[in-house]
């Protein structure tokens, strides 16, 4: 009997479900520096040292002061947020960071802010913690806490190791990147029998060239120049970028074949003299540079506004004439100015031939009205479709039939097959006119070989052909293939003017700012973005025009938008009403409208509620922190919120508790649950009281047994 009770027992636990355990996620703090130029110069580096990439959409930040008072940094990465494999993520200041690499993502709000004795928090998109780092008398840290970090320094996690405590993994480095002398970030490992990720190849020396640098700009920033030599895309990913002192940026992507990279910085570079190193991230020198005073310098240093230029020669020269991603010109201080170009030919350059130039060449892109001066930025673009080089030397290029001096092509000027060349008015002095103009090439004789005319020039928009069709478009592209904007969805109260490249439309807003993001907002059929989110004051129902750049974002078009001056306020107190649809009904034309659909919950988790709409699986995904936990399996609810498109994945987004309405209560799982378990224990006693039954029927009729064999016993004896 005990054992069986035992039994029992022992088998009840199997009868109910056991939650499962969420994995832990691979990224990690790897660097923060809370005081750069100035107590809010500051950022935050994560490292993914995995083999995949790792999506942080809906992640967070957060700060926690030494009394334990935490607040957030990133109130939630964006959707789509990724961190690629092996690879560092930079989150900074949103207005005061002044480093020279660009930013990843940015605090949530300007006055949030890290400083001494702060831990630093990284949680997923379900609140649990992922890393965190306590520094100086920090209250919550792993193992130890670290040492501050330093004014003008960070502290950096040492070859992304992570033996939970603060103290082991960080180390002080100077100028808030990696010190000379710490060991550079090992391979990962990956997992299987501890053997880690081959480290990339090394990258010839000469292959990526320091091709231009500013040293001492007229305004802005300073700028470096890259160049591929090759033929062939080369991964730079973990790259870094040295001056005479320090590391200043670690590079990452593809810079492709025969094309340009620049980079950016602060005041790094001295106007005097100093070098510029190039490595690969094992340390394998790849081009280095050095000018002015500096020892061993081949160049001398350039003068405000002039940029160092490396010539075909593979040696540098000054030129007063910057061209900042382009074909460098060497203008020297002679009357009669020479261009030197890396498309410049050798001395077997092949004969200029009209023909092949009327059949192969075309005029491929025009900026006629550039952002800025146009007598500094416009250019033209050419392009060679053939598969063999093209002297264009001794022809034409010309503006409208009487308007500029034709400008003659210098002898020998190569265009190389399947390639570009472009044009720079700085160079032809040809003046391409806003509202009508044309783009010529002319043979020997200043005969007409090819017209390419446009009107309507718009600031900032070049006009390219693609496919055999000419387009205006905000994706300038010199010396790159072309990339045309789609014009603008219609949809139901959106109004998109602007044609082929449309770049504005007017709408009711549906989700102000900062609702679901700081960044992002929607008018009804149009997702808005601004990455500084310098919005005005709105609220839902207010009608808005607006003005930039149409472009899509994990499939879902949007319209990015410069500043605040980009919107103006058109009227208020407009309806924004939701638009009912059912289940199969949701498609494209219906992404950025505020829509209303009923189904009935099938499954909730913190992130997402799934209904089922009528045999269609709908999802229901929360930006605005909402608790789909108050909403119960075969609830039947109506959802309201904007229908957004995410990796070709359609989801509602509700702004708030009253977009999501219960029309009809599921049974009770508290009552189900308890009708289960009163069923089961009712077994379980049933059970027992049976056994217990039979248990006692058998010990009665056994003690009848024994007492009828004592008395028969007694009878004998008497």
């Amino acid at each position: 009997m005990k054992n069986f009770l035992c039994a029992i027992i022992l088998l009840l636990p199997l009868s109910f479900p056991m939650a499962a355990t969420a994995s832990g996620s691979s990224i990690v703090i790897s660097e923060i520096m809370t005081y750069g130029q100035t107590s809010k110069d500051e950022f935050v580096r994560l490292y993914n040292p995995t083999a995949s990439a790792v999506d942080i959409s809906g992640w967070k930040l957060k700060k926690k002061t030494s009394s334990g008072s935490e607040s957030n940094l990133v109130s939630s990465f964006e959707d789509g947020t990724t961190i690629p494999a092996n690879s560092e993520f930079l989150i900074t200041h949103k207005t005061d960071y002044v480093g020279a690499e660009s930013a990843d993502a940015t605090w949530s709000g300007s006055s949030y802010s890290i400083a001494d004795n702060n831990t630093v928090l990284l949680y997923n998109n379900e609140e649990q913690l992922i890393d965190k780092v306590g520094f100086g008398e920090a209250s919550d840290f792993e193992g130890e806490p670290t040492e501050n970090p330093a004014k003008g320094a960070s502290i950096q996690r040492q070859n992304n190791q992570d033996t939970d405590n603060n103290k082991n993994d960080f180390v002080s480095t100077a100028g808030g990147g990696q010190d000379e002398n710490l060991p550079l970030p090992t391979s990962p490992s990956n997992g299987e029998g501890g053997a880690g990720t081959d480290n990339p190849p090394q990258i010839p020396y000469g292959t990526v060239v320091i091709n231009e640098v500013v040293s001492n700009p007229n305004e802005s920033k300073e700028w470096i120049e890259f160049y591929n030599t090759s033929e062939n895309d080369i991964d730079i990913t973990g790259c870094q970028v040295k001056d005479g002192s320090a590391k200043i940026y670690t590079l990452n992507g593809t810079i492709y074949a025969d094309s340009f990279l620049i980079i950016e910085i602060n005041n790094r570079l001295n106007n005097g003299g100093d070098a510029i190193y190039l490595s690969d991230a094992s340390n394998n020198s790849i081009h280095q540079l050095s000018y002015g005073d500096w020892a061993g310098a081949t160049v001398s240093a350039p003068k405000k506004g002039e940029s160092i230029s490396r010539q075909p020669d593979e040696t540098y020269a000054i030129t007063s004439t910057p061209t900042k991603n382009y074909t460098n010109e060497i203008t020297s201080t002679s009357p009669q100015p020479i261009t030197l170009s890396y498309r410049a030919p050798t001395s077997t350059a092949p004969q200029t031939d009209l023909q092949n130039i009327e059949e192969y060449i075309i005029v491929s892109e025009i900026l006629p009205n550039p952002e800025g001066g146009d007598a500094e930025n416009e250019w033209i673009e050419f392009y060679n479709g053939s598969n063999q080089d093209i002297n264009l030397g001794g022809t034409y290029l010309d503006d409208d039939d009487g308007g500029s001096k034709p400008y003659q092509i210098p002898q020998n000027t190569i265009i190389k097959a399947n390639n570009y060349l472009l044009f720079l008015r700085t160079k032809t002095n040809l003046a391409l006119n806003n509202d009508t103009d044309s783009v010529r090439i002319l043979d020997f004789e200043k005969e007409e070989i090819k017209t390419v005319e446009y009107d309507g020039a718009k600031e900032g928009y070049s006009y390219a052909c693609l496919s055999d069709e000419w387009q205006w478009t905000s994706e300038l592209t010199p010396l790159a293939e072309n990339i045309i904007n789609l014009p603008l969805r219609a949809a139901s109260g959106l109004e998109a003017n602007g044609g082929g490249g449309a770049r504005s439309a007017t709408g009711v807003v549906v989700v102000p700012p900062n609702l679901f993001s700081t960044q992002t907002m929607y008018i009804n059929g149009l997702q808005l973005y601004m990455y500084y989110a310098d919005w005005p004051e709105l609220k839902i129902g207010d009608k808005i025009s607006v003005w930039g750049e149409p472009s899509t974002y994990y499939s879902e078009p949007r319209l990015k938008l410069k500043n605040k001056n980009s919107i103006t306020l058109v009227s208020q107190n407009n309806a924004a009403g939701p638009e009912k649809i059912t289940g199969d009904g949701i498609d494209d034309e219906y992404v950025g409208r505020l829509i209303i659909i009923e189904g009935e919950v099938t499954e909730t988790s913190s992130q997402k509620m799934y209904l089922d709409a009528n045999g269609t699986e709908i999802t229901i995904y929360n930006k605005t922190d909402l608790k789909f936990s108050d909403y119960k399996e075969k609830d039947l609810i109506t959802a309201v919120g904007v229908l957004s498109k995410y990796n070709n994945t359609y989801r509602i987004l509700p702004r708030d508790k009253n977009d999501l309405k219960i029309i009809k209560q599921a049974e009770s799982k508290t009552a189900n649950a308890l009708d289960e378990k009163s069923l089961i224990w009712q077994y379980v006693f049933s059970t027992l009281g049976i056994g217990a039954t039979l248990g006692g029927a058998l010990y009665i009729k056994r003690r009848r047994g024994n007492g009828r064999r004592n008395q028969g016993t007694t009878a004998e004896l008497g």
